[in-house]
């Protein structure tokens, strides 16, 4: 298994490499809350897009748009994001972890390249 850190000054960039790397492949969305308990937000759905939104106030957000044009559509909301981590398994899958504000998110997918 490989692990690597994602530095909050290449957010945007980050955000933007998953996009053009991922576009239309399946994911799978979680949200583990603050309470500990997991929550599944979306499983098999296409990647539309994942953007990063930097504010002057103190919320800045990855925003992860899942869905085809007139099917169901689901916005994801990550606030305040503040380590982002994306694992490598030798199965071929992987998993990006971002712990934010709203709890921790957790992305599976087995498309794309990184690093």
């Amino acid at each position: 298994m490989n692990n690597e850190e994602i530095r909050s000054e290449d957010l945007g960039a980050f955000c933007q490499k998953f996009t053009e790397a991922n576009r239309d492949s399946l994911l799978i969305v979680e949200l583990v809350e603050r309470d500990g308990i997991q929550v599944e937000v979306a499983r098999d759905l296409p990647l539309e897009k994942m953007t990063f939104d930097q504010t002057d106030a103190c919320s800045d957000l990855i925003t992860i748009a899942l869905g085809r044009s007139g099917e169901r559509r689901i916005n994801h909301v990550v606030i305040e994001p503040i380590r982002l981590l994306l694992t490598h398994t030798k199965e071929g899958s992987k998993r990006l972890q971002i712990e934010a504000e709203n709890g921790t998110t957790l992305v599976t997918f087995h498309s794309g390249r990184f690093g």
